[in-house]
């Protein structure tokens, strides 16, 4: 399809779903923090706006991307936020949606970001505290099977073990 084949529909029908919709974003955060997400939070903002745009215009995948020169794989890279988009192909994504760039990478990307980082912080603290209270209940439990004395034991083993393999990581734990 030739790029003056791509006529985009007037403005007020965008459907703006995805940015302006701050329960499904904090969504998008916790399911990227939660499953270690590795692409960056920026790059997913755009690539989630990029698809609310080019379904509210009606448009397929690979129409954007003979639109912009991009395969259709990598328009759907951009899309799920495993690729980040360069400025020379977003200004002609904004070029075909007629919109300024600040709708892809403004205000509203910032504060998705700061929401992501804030995010990423709090499951690293929640889950530090889970694998605390896991650690707690494990040596409570031991601590109703075994005397005092055996318990000193175990811990010293433990520690000369976690000492070994400290100096020596390749070595086996188990003996």
């Amino acid at each position: 399809m030739s790029n003056s084949s791509i006529i985009s529909p007037p403005l007020d029908k965008v459907n703006k779903s995805f940015i302006n919709n701050i329960p499904l974003q904090n969504e998008v955060i916790a399911r990227m923090v939660k499953n270690s997400h590795t692409g960056r939070p920026e790059d997913l903002y755009i690539g989630l706006h990029l698809k609310d745009k080019r379904k509210a215009r009606g448009f397929i995948q690979s129409e954007v991307g003979d639109y912009v020169d991009l395969t259709l794989q990598q328009i759907q890279k951009y899309e799920k936020g495993e690729n980040g988009i360069n400025a020379s192909k977003l200004m002609r994504i904004c070029d075909l949606f007629r919109v300024k760039s600040d709708e892809f990478i403004g205000s509203g990307c910032l504060k998705f970001v700061e929401r992501y980082h804030k995010a990423k912080e709090n499951y690293v603290r929640n889950e530090e505290s889970r694998r605390i209270a896991n650690i707690e209940k494990q040596v409570t439990d031991l601590a109703k099977v075994f005397t005092p004395e055996q318990l000193a034991a175990i811990i010293q083993v433990a520690s000369e073990r976690q000492a070994s393999n400290e100096i020596n990581p390749n070595k086996s734990a188990v003996n």
